[in-house]
């Protein structure tokens, strides 16, 4: 509940754990997010704010809300949503961000005696409520979070497949047979982490009404479609040399495609309906 200390005092406490703790000392690199609920003009300015209190440095993000009603609203709107939009609904401040899907203050289960999901406590959900992680558009959703500027932030029950299988209670940690993980979400963090995708510039290559095109300059480009059951594709100019072959790392396209002359490619995204191996996205 960040917006409840004053400016200077959450800077010089942030300031002080980067370079006066000793051999604790983070340093410029340390990663910090304030836990500020609000629109995105308030978290960029509450983020201005500390970060400029007794002269600039940077030290501070946010869990992105705004985006993350974005996301929300797509996922709700099966469909004719139009995903295009999303990156307008990013803070600009967002050097230290966190793009995120749920948290614990927007996923509120009501659990049976099995500890499996039997309906919502929506009245305590904030930022328009959970995303359920059985709805098939959590995957375009994860991917845009992914795609994006900022650290994106993994919730345990997106990750880990307890809400129906009677397992919450009974699982051993160790034992994948009985913690069964979500594969779109392992695939999606490899993706963001072998192909270092916050390495590079961040760069929206294409907007529709069901297609969104983000590359990460020359290390990936990540397509999302919302649409339930049509393909999406565009041709775009991209940070990738002529000539340079690129594959699907998510598995929904086979072969490889290769960038032309022009430096341009065409990039195709699976629908929602689960008829490809990943649903809405796409990263070559």
């Amino acid at each position: 509940a960040a917006k409840h200390f004053p400016y200077w005092a959450t800077k010089d406490f942030l300031w002080n754990l980067q370079h006066n703790a000793g051999w604790a000392s983070g340093g410029d690199s340390m990663w910090a997010a304030g836990e500020y609920v609000g629109s995105k003009s308030e978290m960029d300015t509450w983020v201005d704010n500390v970060n400029y209190s007794d002269g600039f440095s940077d030290v501070v993000g946010t869990f992105d809300f705004s985006l993350r009603q974005a996301l929300h609203d797509m996922v709700y709107s099966f469909g004719s949503y139009d995903i295009g939009s999303i990156p307008s609904a990013q803070q600009e401040r967002r050097s230290r961000t966190v793009p995120f899907v749920n948290t614990h203050d927007t996923f509120r289960p009501i659990l049976d005696d099995n500890g499996n999901y039997s309906g919502w406590d929506t009245y305590n959900e904030l930022a328009g409520g959970h995303i359920d992680p059985y709805e098939p558009r959590v995957q375009v959703a994860y991917a845009i979070a992914f795609a994006v500027d900022g650290s994106p932030c993994v919730f345990f029950e997106d990750l880990f497949d307890i809400g129906a299988n009677g397992n919450r209670w009974t699982h051993h940690p160790q034992n994948v047979d009985e913690l069964p993980v979500r594969d779109y979400l392992i695939n999606l963090i490899w993706c963001h982490q072998k192909l270092n995708f916050k390495d590079s510039a961040y760069k929206v290559r294409w907007q529709a009404q069901d297609l969104l095109i983000i590359e990460r300059s020359a290390h990936a480009i990540i397509g999302a479609n919302d649409n339930w059951d049509t393909w999406q594709s565009a041709t775009i100019t991209t940070d990738f040399a002529p000539g340079t072959v690129l594959k699907d790392y998510s598995g929904a396209n086979s072969g490889t495609i290769t960038v032309d002359k022009n430096q341009q490619v065409t990039i195709w995204v699976p629908p929602c309906d689960g008829s490809n191996i990943r649903r809405g996205y796409c990263v070559y």
